[in-house]
């Protein structure tokens, strides 16, 4: 069976102003309206609409839902109490906000890439993953993309974020040339790329690929 989900991101922060903000929360409804306004930090308080406007877009466009109701779980995940068969999930750092809708249940993160620390990375990553960091060049980069990974882990499980962090070991994810995953939508594009092109840069602010291939 065929899951359909939609991911959307955003980071044009230039394009946005208090006025804009304070305008678009009467789209919200009163609670998030309020939660919004108790961010003392001006990107806390926009992300909180940003992300709000990007899920009601998302349902609406895929899904035909609105207006929808959110509810918690034991461990903080939301969900549409009104609507069981549909899963979203929200995540917003200092440089932007990703918004994802779902037919199956389904995890998001983003995160700012912040100084690698052993003391953190020895609480949450397991034995290979800390090999993997000791050989790295960069591991601001590769540690904000474990914690990155395991955080949609736990999203999608519902079981909390610091639940057993250290027994997703990112190092054994499915290889996407495996028999089991040749139908999968996802998780080969990286993968191509790789055997397309000689190198992959990313910038730093994670928004821009640059693709390199080198003719011999």
């Amino acid at each position: 069976m065929r899951h359909m989900h939609k991911l959307y991101l955003f980071d044009e922060y230039e394009h946005l102003s208090e006025e804009f903000i304070l305008h678009a929360l009467q789209f919200l409804p009163e609670n998030r309206r309020i939660r919004a306004m108790r961010y003392r930090r001006t990107i806390d308080r926009w992300n909180c609409v940003i992300t709000y406007l990007m899920l009601q877009y998302g349902l609406r466009e895929y899904f035909g839902i609105t207006p929808f109701e959110i509810a918690f779980g034991k461990y903080g995940k939301p969900y549409l109490s009104q609507f069981p068969d549909v899963h979203f999930n929200i995540s917003h750092c200092d440089t932007g906000c990703a918004v994802v809708v779902a037919d199956c249940s389904v995890g998001v993160d983003i995160q700012d890439i912040r100084p690698f620390s052993w003391k953190v990375a020895k609480r949450v990553c397991c034995e290979r993953e800390l090999i993997e960091l000791e050989d790295s060049a960069d591991r601001d980069k590769l540690f904000t993309m474990m914690w990155t990974m395991k955080e949609c882990y736990g999203k999608v499980a519902g079981t909390g974020i610091l639940n057993k962090m250290k027994g997703f070991d990112t190092t054994k994810l499915p290889d996407p040339t495996d028999k089991e995953c040749l139908l999968k939508l996802h998780g080969r594009g990286i993968f191509i790329t790789r055997m397309y092109f000689s190198k992959i840069k990313y910038n730093e602010k994670g928004n821009e690929v640059t693709l390199i291939k080198i003719l011999q």
